[in-house]
């Protein structure tokens, strides 16, 4: 049976492993899953995305991926630390939402991660955006809920 979570008053509802559904603490690893619609999510970090945690992430977004949503967004302004196999796992969620039409968007870069990017020559390469304000389409759907479809 599906589990259902609220989070900034959306619903959330998957079908995945127990373990990847809402919020997932991996050590100094924690993620919260917004999902707007079935196509559209936002994955919080908190902590530390590094080679103990590169992989709940990989974990996290493949599931994000198999449950249909291929526009995903990560919120990193709580990510304390970032190593080269977080990048990775960053530069490989990119390259899966390319190959599957969809996007994957970093919100919310601390500044040690912004300069850790423009160090390895990731920041022209990446979907970077400073927050909701960037992306309007994203704020009009927290704040109204999903769209509804409308017959032509």
């Amino acid at each position: 049976m599906p589990s259902t979570h609220q989070r900034d008053g959306v619903s959330n509802a998957d079908n995945g492993p127990t373990a990847l559904r809402g919020d997932v603490d991996c050590g100094s690893l924690e993620t919260s899953i917004v999902t707007l619609n079935p196509n559209l999510a936002i994955i919080r970090l908190r902590g530390e995305l590094d080679c103990a945690t590169a992989e709940l992430l990989t974990a996290v977004l493949a599931n994000q991926r198999a449950n249909g949503r291929r526009y995903l967004r990560l919120d990193l302004s709580a990510l304390e630390f970032l190593d080269c196999a977080g990048l990775n796992a960053i530069v490989r969620a990119h390259h899966h939402a390319l190959a599957s039409r969809g996007t994957l968007v970093l919100t919310g870069l601390p500044q040690h991660v912004c300069r850790l990017l423009r160090i390895a020559g990731l920041d022209n390469v990446l979907c970077i955006a400073d927050g909701l304000a960037d992306l309007p389409h994203l704020r009009d759907l927290v704040a109204s809920g999903p769209p509804t479809s409308q017959a032509p």
